[in-house]
């Protein structure tokens, strides 16, 4: 039976989901009927231009290649030493690339008979964690890298010597303080030389990476006050839209001046338009290829799909476990239903992981006996004496 899932999602309990999204359609699948908090899914990627392969990387560190075709799933790379979970994924001239966590990120060969060749970039140097690798889709060529204490840099995966680009930290507070450094999310602009960034200490942020650039600061710096920032994704029109750990997500255009008499680092962010329909954080957003919707996923445990234009999403999909990250087809759209591919859709597997979150936490919890009597029941006076409860006896 034909599988025509146009976005996929993984998260917590390390199943795969495939899902068919029409305009009033929905349809979800699990590729596996045995949940695994060990191999909990932390990025998916496409493994070829087909898009019939998906790379998965999970927390543990390995990564798996599925077949939407045929529904296979190899392990594609386990790595010998715990480098952490995986934060990135791309692919390049058949080799993969993955980033770690510890801070490496490895360039992955074909297999040659029992090994595989597998290059070694040292992303971290001074800093804490890698929070995210991302590769620019424009120019498989290069990628960025950010995380905890380590600025963003960009990477020419033919030349792994150093950085094409290493950022500056922006300059102290009017306190003279340093600026702490927390990138968790990273995006290329499309048909540009920019990159965007968001931080847990609440900044959007964007970069002009050109090799010869003299600029090494951000070029535009936005701060949200108490909006740690977890995920960021390009929009056409110099646009992003960012969602933060509190469940709020906004879009922002980057060529609007914003509230002063002068451009300064750190202004504060002014939302081009705030989305609703989030209770927890968000963990990741992608933008479909025609730049008008964009998928989002996060704890909330929710698949939301919004019309940038609209406030309200188009549809909110509740998938049972914890979500961390999204995949869609580079032809997403929402199909009519007369064109809804009858019967080629897989219908819903009931076998669903049935919440294994949850379970463990609800099966912990004290049953409740029922304690309420419809008929009056009659109150004893009771007296308590030290340790020892005693009845009192009521005066006649």
């Amino acid at each position: 039976m034909k599988t025509n899932f146009n976005i996929f999602t993984g998260g917590s309990t390390g199943i795969l989901k495939g899902l068919f999204v029409g305009h009033s359609k929905e349809v979800v699948q699990n590729f596996s009927d045995k949940p695994d908090k060990a191999s909990e899914i932390s990025c998916l990627e496409w493994g070829d231009d087909d898009e019939k392969d998906i790379l998965v990387g999970m927390t543990s560190g390995i990564i798996h290649r599925y077949n939407t075709a045929s529904n296979d799933r190899v392990v594609q790379y386990s790595p010998d030493e715990k480098m952490g979970s995986v934060t990135g994924l791309g692919r390049v001239d058949g080799t993969i690339v993955v980033g770690y966590e510890a801070g490496k990120v490895l360039i992955i060969g074909p297999s040659n008979e029992d090994s595989k060749s597998v290059d070694v970039i040292n992303a971290l140097n001074r800093g804490e964690t890698l929070c995210r690798m991302k590769q620019n889709t424009n120019n498989r060529q290069f990628v960025a890298t950010g995380g905890k204490e380590n600025d963003l840099q960009i990477w020419d995966l033919t030349k792994t010597d150093q950085p094409i680009f290493k950022a500056k930290n922006v300059r102290p507070n009017f306190l003279q303080l340093r600026v702490p450094v927390w990138i968790s999310d990273i995006d290329f602009i499309l048909n540009s030389n920019n990159v965007v960034l968001c931080t847990k200490h609440g900044h959007v942020r964007l970069y002009d990476v050109r090799s010869n650039a003299s600029q090494k600061r951000p070029v535009i710096s936005l701060a949200a006050d108490e909006q740690p920032f977890t995920a960021i994704a390009s929009i056409p029109g110099m646009k992003v839209v960012a969602g933060s750990s509190r469940g709020f997500m906004c879009s922002v255009d980057l060529r609007k001046p914003q509230k002063g008499k002068n451009f300064k680092i750190d202004q504060t962010l002014v939302p081009l338009r705030t989305y609703k329909g989030f209770s927890g954080s968000v963990k990741q957003i992608k933008v479909c290829n025609s730049g008008d919707l964009f998928a989002s996923v996060g704890l909330d445990r929710h698949l939301k799909l919004h019309s940038i234009e609209s406030k309200i999403p188009l549809h909110k999909i509740y998938l049972k476990s914890r979500l961390n990250s999204v995949l869609l087809r580079s032809n997403f759209n929402m199909v009519a239903d007369s064109s809804d591919n009858d019967g080629d859709i897989v219908e819903l597997n009931e076998k669903e992981c049935a919440a294994i979150d949850d379970d463990d936490l609800w099966n912990k919890m004290q049953p409740i006996d029922q304690m309420i009597d419809t008929g009056k029941r009659k109150r004893k006076d009771v007296e308590i004496v030290g340790r020892v409860s005693v009845k009192s006896k009521k005066k006649k």
